[in-house]
């Protein structure tokens, strides 16, 4: 009878001991699942570029916070850019969407004024850097003055040099305004957690270089970035998974078999 009574009670132990671990575990994991979830729905977006603004039916201009998990679940992940942006330093590759969407903006950059000029106005792109140095404009706090910046807008191609980079605080919206000559503004925070500075790379453009050779130096990066999808989602997908999956069964294995 005692030593009935001391197997339900070891039983029990073993419940609650493993439940506490499953639920430490999960907590502590919640910010690489979340990584995984983000780069499973980025590597796997279906984006149409359109090549005049008034294919875009509305175009939005919301508040942008760091998305949440369930934001990021329920995103459609099919969409309509109005161009591309690369930084192929930092292998940055990513579609530019017209105004700013939170959900638009877990795939790409948004063109905070999309009815200005890139070879008169300062095009401000804005992207997120949600710690993950893969993915959006994470990339950019590796990028160099001097560097090339490429982007096809609206059918149009154009190069840009970095010229300045700074970190400057969210109020700061100098950086936003209008220039008398043209110039292209990246925006992101300047980390992957809440804060208030901004990094803000600015690019003069580059006039000497021919709409055909960008077009070609795009497609090339283009398909450097598509080969690079597949390593991307094992290291930020798939070999998390199984560390943690791993990690659960050994740990169930050494309670069962010493608690």
């Amino acid at each position: 009878m005692k030593k009935r009574k001391n197997e339900k009670q070891n039983r029990l132990v073993k419940i609650v001991v493993l439940f506490l671990l499953y639920t430490g575990v999960l907590l502590v994991s919640f910010p690489i699942l979340k990584n995984s979830i983000l780069v499973e729905k980025v590597t796997t977006s279906k984006i149409t570029e359109v090549k005049n603004l008034t294919e875009i039916t509305q175009i939005p201009f919301e508040r942008i916070e760091a998305p949440s998990v369930s934001e990021i679940m329920k995103s459609s992940n099919d969409f309509s850019s109005i161009g591309e942006v690369q930084v192929p330093g930092v292998g940055l590759d990513l579609p530019v969407f017209a105004g700013l969407s939170q959900e638009e903006m877990i795939y790409g950059a948004g063109s905070m004024y999309p009815k200005r000029n890139p070879q008169k106005d300062n095009l401000v792109l804005l992207g997120h850097h949600l710690g993950v140095s893969d993915l959006l404009f994470g990339k950019l706090k590796d990028a160099q003055l001097g560097d090339t910046i490429y982007l096809r807008y609206l059918s149009n191609y154009y190069a840009y040099k970095i010229q300045s980079k700074e970190i400057v605080n969210e109020a700061d919206i100098a950086v936003l305004e209008n220039t008398a000559k043209p110039l292209l503004t990246l925006v992101t925070c300047d980390r992957g957690t809440q804060t208030t500075g901004r990094l803000v790379i600015t690019a003069k453009l580059v006039e000497a270089q021919a709409k055909d050779s960008i077009q070609t130096k795009m497609t090339k990066q283009e398909k450097v970035s598509h080969g690079q999808k597949p390593r991307l989602r094992l290291s930020m997908i798939w070999l998390p998974l199984l560390g943690i999956g791993l990690l659960l069964v050994l740990l169930t294995y050494l309670i069962i078999k010493k608690v």
